[in-house]
């Protein structure tokens, strides 16, 4: 049960929410009702800024294969739905 963490300087919306997790759990082929999206806008960043940059918690025994499904996914999902570039999109798993 993969849990995102993603951190987007917009409030998306209840609808843009929904259309983000049915294409993720579409992309890495598992049902939405298995997948958790938790979208802060309520953040600061310096540096080298991210149009999104997000965390997914797996569970450890997870192979990377899937691992990389699940990322994929999300970033393809994020891409398609809110429109960033994907060099804008930082994911990392944990």
């Amino acid at each position: 049960m993969p849990i995102a963490k993603l951190y987007y300087p917009h409030e998306p919306g209840e609808e843009m929410n929904e259309m983000i997790i049915r294409e993720w759990a579409k992309q890495a082929e598992i049902k939405k009702d298995d997948i958790t999206l938790n979208i802060i806008h309520d953040y600061s960043q310096s540096g080298n800024k991210y149009k999104v940059l997000g965390v997914i918690y797996l569970p450890t025994i997870w192979r990377e294969q899937f691992i990389k499904k699940i990322l994929t996914g999300l970033a393809d999902a994020i891409h398609q739905i809110l429109k960033i570039k994907r060099s804008k999109i930082l994911l990392f798993a944990q």
